[in-house]
């Protein structure tokens, strides 16, 4: 008898869940998680990250103080907010997916952010004197930044390697690579990001990426060239893009494959065998 009640009711719970889905309701999500981190205080980050563990809830976690620890992510749904002053000093390590990185300063010894595979979104972060790249994307990951900059990496500004990159409102300046490093990559540059003083290229598009620009964009006094396209990757842009005063060429297409469109505005100088005006 107590078997029977205990399945009479299992089965009303789940014809109230399946008519509950066909009229469309919306169960409730998982209420959001609110972690503090004070790093100042000896506090680890990283501790915090490791308790969020697997669960499915986003995760929010507000630092203050400089952090000096490598960060690692393995989650999903994980915010990291600084609140425009907290610091990290060390490289971030990215597996996860809906990763958002908000307010941060990320300085300090390697790379600052490695982000492989998955969505990482970034507000208003700044990337200073990283030694390596300040961003490197590989394995298919997407990387939205939003606002901040990358200043001074001893690498490339950016790095992507089979990735999507989408950057609007940001500064690439000052490394010793090129500013923006492609590999079988799709760019977006849009908004009023600036590109410039660095040492090799503002942006190069190599082996079958594809750089689209709309502007205000402007990307100058890169000691070489101001964009450079070449083994099969295109250039489109739009808007009032202004591209002058670099090394060599403002733009150039290194080889035959590669072709460059301005709609708009034209570069300073450009060096390609084919392009439309």
């Amino acid at each position: 008898m107590k078997i029977f009640r205990i399945g009479a009711a299992l089965t009303a719970l789940l014809s109230i869940s399946i008519s509950a889905s066909a009229a469309g309701w919306n169960w409730p999500a998982s209420p959001l998680k609110e972690v503090y981190v004070d790093c100042d205080i000896e506090q680890s980050l990283q501790d915090a990250i490791d308790r969020a563990g697997w669960t499915a809830r986003p995760y929010t976690i507000y630092v203050t103080g400089t952090c000096a620890e490598d960060i690692t992510i393995s989650r999903s749904r994980l915010e990291i907010n600084g609140g425009g002053e907290a610091q990290i000093s060390g490289r971030i390590r990215n597996f996860g997916a809906g990763i958002t990185l908000r307010d941060l300063t990320i300085t300090g010894p390697g790379e600052g952010l490695r982000a492989s595979g998955g969505r990482t979104r970034l507000l208003d972060v700044h990337f200073v004197n990283n030694d390596g790249h300040g961003i490197s994307a590989t394995g298919n990951a997407m990387v939205s930044m939003r606002g901040g900059s990358v200043d001074g990496s001893s690498g490339a500004g950016i790095d992507s390697q089979s990735s999507v990159l989408n950057l609007r409102d940001v500064l690439i300046m000052s490394s010793m690579g090129s500013g923006i490093h492609a590999l079988m990559s799709q760019i977006t540059i849009t908004g009023e990001t600036q590109i410039f003083s660095n040492d090799i290229h503002g942006v190069h598009a190599n082996l079958h990426s594809s750089v689209l620009i709309d502007g205000p964009v402007v990307i100058t006094n890169n000691d070489i060239f101001g964009i450079r396209v070449e083994y099969a990757s295109g250039l489109l842009t739009f808007g009032p893009i202004e591209i002058y005063g670099n090394g060599e060429f403002d733009a150039i297409c290194g080889d035959s494959e590669s072709s460059a469109v301005f709609t708009d505005s034209l570069p300073g100088t450009i060096l390609c065998s084919d392009y439309d005006w």
